[in-house]
């Protein structure tokens, strides 16, 4: 039996503590990894769950934003509609346009209509609205109605009327140089300026 000398007994515990050593260091990094990837995520969780109450915070900030513009709006229509000069435009407007309605519309009306639909629902519908007509030229259109499921449409309508341009040009002049007219183009087009400050 040959004999161990003591310097290649203290090599081998040596190599094998190295051994040992680097098992454990490479189990501590390990662990430390995994802990800073659990922590890691952990702190994104509770940040996005932090996060939550600010998102919730903009979006409730917008809708009340969006919300005060539309009042806004509707104030400044309500203000603009209940301004005199508004009302005195309108009523003025109104006024004229139904005198220029009345001169261009014909004096008289006669003439007949055939018309009819594949769908004899829609030959129907096309009739009742015709009927609706009926004050506008006093039953002076014979309206004809075919349901053979066909699409026709003809006919010949006359109309008889005058239109003087003096009548039309005096109107227009009228719109051009009412002062109230001018009031409500120039409050429309600086909508940001309120009722107060220019008159």
């Amino acid at each position: 039996m040959e004999p161990i000398s003591i310097s290649e007994e203290i090599s081998e515990e040596s190599e094998d503590e190295k051994k040992l050593r680097t098992k454990i260091a490479d189990l501590i990094l390990n662990i430390v990894g995994r802990i800073k990837t659990a922590v890691g995520n952990l702190i994104r969780i509770v940040q996005n769950f932090l996060g939550i109450p600010k998102r919730i915070l903009k979006k409730m900030q917008s809708l009340a934003l969006t919300i005060r513009n539309f009042c806004d709006k509707i104030n400044w229509w309500k203000e603009f509609l209940d301004h005199p000069r508004t009302k005195e435009a309108l009523s003025f407007l109104w006024k004229n346009a139904k005198k220029l309605i009345y001169h261009v519309l014909p004096t008289r009306i006669t003439g007949k209509i055939t018309f009819g639909n594949e769908d004899p629902a829609v030959t129907g519908m096309v009739l009742a609205v015709l009927g609706m007509t009926i004050p506008f030229h006093k039953n002076k259109i014979e309206a004809a109605p075919l349901f053979d499921d066909e699409n026709v449409l003809e006919g010949e309508i006359l109309l008889k009327g005058r239109i003087y341009g003096i009548v039309v040009l005096k109107t227009a002049a009228e719109l051009y140089f009412n002062k109230n007219i001018k009031y409500v183009i120039h409050r429309w087009r600086h909508k940001e300026v309120k009722h107060g400050e220019r008159e």
